[in-house]
């Protein structure tokens, strides 16, 4: 008998308790592992995962700066990082992109929008992992 799926672990640095729930709820309703990760220590629970999919909050960006970002790009060279801001902290979306974010959404974080941008990222996770058919027929 197969076992059951495990749920894709999604990763999250969101400081803004507001923005930490309504993301956990969207993604346990749609089947995933919210997994929170400290900001004190961000690139721990990443080491042993090169392609994760990681949420970050304006919140976590301001307090500990573009070094948070860094830190994480560091530890998960090929994961995909996904910035929610909102009206107040659109300056960072500059600075943000200019450090490797994969994408940014705005408030009210859609439940569309996240789920967009997961599947486009584990789409891009599954490309890179699967051989190339055409090149190994050759």
């Amino acid at each position: 008998m197969p076992e059951p799926e495990k749920p894709t672990p999604i990763r999250l640095l969101i400081l803004n308790p507001q923005i930490r729930r309504h993301l956990r709820e969207i993604l346990e309703r749609n089947g995933f592992q919210p997994i929170l990760l400290s900001p004190v220590n961000p690139s721990g629970a990443l080491k042993d995962c090169d392609q994760a999919v990681i949420f970050i909050d304006w919140e976590a960006e301001v307090q500990f700066g573009s070094a948070i970002i860094r830190k994480i790009k560091t530890a998960c060279r090929g994961g995909g990082i996904i910035f929610l801001y909102d009206r107040e902290h659109r300056s960072l979306i500059r600075e943000v992109m200019d450090l490797g974010v994969y994408g940014c959404i705005l408030d009210p974080y859609d439940e569309w929008e996240v789920l967009t941008m997961i599947k486009h990222l584990l789409t891009k996770r599954q490309a890179k992992s699967t051989p190339n058919e055409s090149l190994a027929n050759h």
